[in-house]
């Protein structure tokens, strides 16, 4: 919840750039509020700064308003802007009374708008976890032209799931969530978002080599074993000697270095062999031991 709130608070300090681009960004805070009733609209948000442009941009249209606080158990406040009356009159006069996305509205302000939707509704996950970027609202028909726009401004249909009594569009790609924090305007959340995946994905392929290496001395060191085993029954029950001479060069070999990989027990041999000669070598003795 914290990076999530960190990224709003960035989105909610870029300042529009005119009129449009105000109106658009209201428009989208509004259009996907949680509450959205025929008697009242309410946006709510944990970013302070969210609150800030909420109220900034009301007030560019001439409405006061300020909001409820709540406070969370975590100490995080909640601020709530309850819309009605005389105020919901003007801005569906605005903007709409109905439910769906008004093109004529958001025409050449999208970033703005869709900057507006995602302090509204949005919610992404640190890139440190798993990648995700989510729009939660009520209305199935909002949800799919969200799903329309997102596709047409950012380049890619994101997917859509039923949660409960909520509608969700979202990304799981990190791809598709840099580009839209870039296409919002966030450059630099995007480019720390970049940076936490190189960081996430080296980490990763580090853990997986170190894993695999230590899988693999796991297998050498239980083949070694094996094998040292069986040398030393043949020893104690006297049938080293019915070895061939390469076995028993082989064999002695081994004894001699029981932690050392089929490739290094391989270049002590004169002349040297290949790991998969010493491996068949090493396979044999261990069938001749098990033949008694």
């Amino acid at each position: 919840m914290a990076y999530s709130l960190n990224v709003k608070s960035s989105a909610a300090s870029i300042m529009p750039k005119d009129v449009r681009e105000s109106r658009a960004e209201l428009y989208g805070m509004l259009l996907f509020a949680r509450e959205h009733d025929s008697d009242h609209i309410a946006f709510r948000t944990e970013s302070a700064e969210a609150s800030d442009i909420f109220s900034g941009l009301m007030m560019s249209e001439d409405i006061c308003i300020t909001p409820s606080i709540y406070d969370k158990k975590n100490g995080e406040a909640i601020y709530r802007y309850r819309v009605s009356g005389d105020d919901l009159i003007h801005v569906r006069n605005l903007f709409s009374s109905e439910i769906h996305i008004d093109k004529s509205v958001i025409s050449g302000a999208e970033a703005a708008f869709l900057r507006g939707v995602f302090l509204s509704c949005g919610y992404i996950n640190s890139p440190e976890q798993r990648y995700r970027l989510d729009f939660t609202m009520r209305s199935a028909d909002l949800a799919a032209e969200l799903a329309v726009l997102l596709m047409i401004q950012v380049g890619t249909m994101p997917k859509m799931s039923v949660r409960k009594a909520d509608q969700v569009v979202y990304y799981r790609d990190s791809t598709r969530i840099v580009d839209f924090l870039t296409y919002i305007g966030l450059q630099k959340s995007a480019f720390e978002f970049m940076n936490s995946q190189i960081e996430r994905d080296i980490r990763n392929n580090t853990n997986r080599k170190t894993n695999f290496e230590v899988a693999n001395i796991g297998k050498t060191a239980s083949a070694s074993v094996t094998q040292t085993e069986a040398i030393e029954t043949l020893i104690s029950d006297g049938r080293i000697d019915k070895l061939s001479p390469a076995l028993k060069v082989t064999a002695k070999l081994r004894m001699e270095n029981p932690d050392s990989s089929l490739e290094a027990l391989g270049q002590l041999h004169t002349p040297a062999l290949s790991k998969s000669q010493v491996s068949k070598r090493l396979k044999a003795i261990v069938d001749f031991n098990n033949e008694k």
